[in-house]
């Protein structure tokens, strides 16, 4: 997550689901400041998630724009990996 980039629009229009999961208390609330990073983090694992299980088209451009930024990063970082990595994202 080390490449992520926490801001405010990563966190809207987001599925019902994941939404609701974010109210947590877990997930901060608006008087601390590290709110904003523990939400959107959530919201970019839980992208990687939707992605595995096929459901990446329910999340908003924006989240899956930052996600492929990150897993690029990753298997750039990684040149002994013989990642394959082919998303149909429309």
């Amino acid at each position: 997550m080390e490449g992520a980039t926490a801001r405010p629009g990563l966190l809207e229009n987001l599925p019902p689901e994941l939404e609701a999961h974010l109210r947590n208390p877990a997930y901060g609330n608006h008087s601390d400041p590290s709110t904003l990073n523990r939400r959107v983090f959530e919201v970019l694992a839980d992208a990687y998630a939707y992605l595995l299980s096929g459901k990446v088209d329910l999340l908003p451009r924006p989240v899956v724009d930052e996600l492929m930024l990150i897993l690029g990063t990753v298997i750039e970082d990684a040149p002994q990996s013989r990642l394959d990595l082919e998303i149909d994202l429309g």
